[in-house]
């Protein structure tokens, strides 16, 4: 496997848990299946390297709740400037 396809997979079992625990309650934990240290840390980087934008963005496409570009921007756009007051 390729350094970035490690850390592609790390970002998508971060989104895959966020949406989980939006729709269903789950809990989010950490399910790296690699136990080389070299893998598992690509793994990590992955997974923290999404933001809390990055998340509400993929949970709101997930639920449907974000058709278009417009509504896209916009929203990242408020949640930017939630984070930041």
């Amino acid at each position: 496997m390729s350094i970035k396809s490690i850390i592609k997979e790390g970002k998508q079992a971060r989104i895959k848990a966020e949406i989980d625990f939006a729709n269903k309650g789950v809990p989010v934990k950490i399910q790296c299946v690699y136990k080389r240290p070299d893998a598992r840390k690509l793994f990590l980087k992955g997974w923290f390297s999404l933001t809390a934008i990055d998340i509400d963005i993929e949970i709101m496409k997930a639920k449907g709740t974000l058709q278009n570009r417009t509504q896209f921007k916009e929203r990242k756009r408020q949640l930017k400037q939630r984070l930041n007051h």
